[in-house]
């Protein structure tokens, strides 16, 4: 993992590959680095790189990915999930951000690594095959109807999912599942050259039943990578539309902002050298938490 600058924020979020070779060193350096990061909460999911984490794969295949020296899966995710770190292993949590002058704010997130594989079969952790509907849908039907943000390690279909040899790879089905669930955000990683944003408002026609229609599709513009400023994504409507999402209790809501924020630019193996991104920054309106009471000045 690059160990990234960032600026202060609420909420860090990490699609996934929290290591390149799944050590136990790898995972306490990540973990550390996310522990100090000056956001009030840090959610992380898995990717296939994190091979320890999926520890039924992992405990059948060990000499495949560390050779004879094994690797401790729970001493693994003990790092990963302590101290402040949220991990989500297809799982969802809600967030009420408490801090201090801070939004006082709360969302529903998911987060799970499951994703396609053809290209590496048995041994690709959080995998599942990419030619079986069965087990994709089994999966994402299983993302709440009320989660406010998604965030996976493997991109939707055809949203941020183009790799320069092997065309589209993102999952068809979670693309249906986040039709149906309309989240506000999509965050994703895993293809590295794919890395940007894109508002997609979907077709929600009540008369049209099992089509997974999409009206558009507008893709974002952010720095080029060489650049020092920001990559900022503004979803409040101060320079760019507010988002057409309200929440799950908005039967209206026809808008997802798709993120793949992979901070790798290029794939193995990486020729030229490894290239890096900047992290993206999301401005948003969330509901406030009505359990909370405002800060008094």
């Amino acid at each position: 993992m690059v160990k990234t600058r960032f600026v202060c924020g609420d909420v860090l979020i990490h699609a996934g590959d929290i290591t390149n070779k799944g050590t136990v060193e790898e995972f306490r350096n990540s973990a550390q680095w996310i522990r100090e990061a000056d956001f009030e909460v840090k959610i992380v999911i898995a990717g296939n790189h994190d091979a320890p984490l999926d520890k039924e794969l992992y405990k059948g295949h060990t000499k495949f990915f560390h050779g004879k020296k094994v690797v401790n899966s729970d001493e693994c995710l003990d790092l990963i999930s302590a101290g402040g770190i949220t991990y989500l292993d297809h799982t969802s949590k809600t967030i009420r951000l408490k801090r201090k002058n801070g939004p006082k704010t709360m969302f529903k997130v998911f987060g799970s690594a499951r994703h396609p594989t053809n290209a590496f079969g048995w041994n690709s952790p959080f995998g599942y095959p990419a030619n079986s509907p069965d087990d994709a849908r089994k999966w994402w039907s299983q993302i709440p109807s009320d989660a406010d943000v998604v965030v996976t390690h493997t991109p939707a279909k055809n949203h941020l999912d183009l790799t320069t040899h092997h065309g589209n790879i993102g999952c068809e089905y979670l693309r249906q599942a986040l039709w149906s669930v309309r989240p506000r955000l999509s965050i994703c990683g895993h293809v590295h050259e794919a890395r940007g944003y894109e508002r997609v408002i979907w077709d929600v026609d009540d008369t049209k039943p099992g089509t997974f229609g999409e009206i558009s599709t507008t893709v974002g513009t952010l720095p080029p990578r060489e650049s020092k400023k920001m990559s900022r994504v503004d979803l409040t409507g101060k320079t760019y539309p507010r988002l057409a999402n309200e929440g799950p209790k908005d039967p209206a809501r026809s808008e997802t902002c798709f993120i793949n924020a992979a901070i790798l630019a290029t794939h193995y193996p990486h020729a030229g050298g490894r290239k890096f991104n900047a992290p993206i920054v999301i401005d948003i309106d969330l509901p406030l938490d009505d359990e909370q009471e405002p800060d008094q000045n």
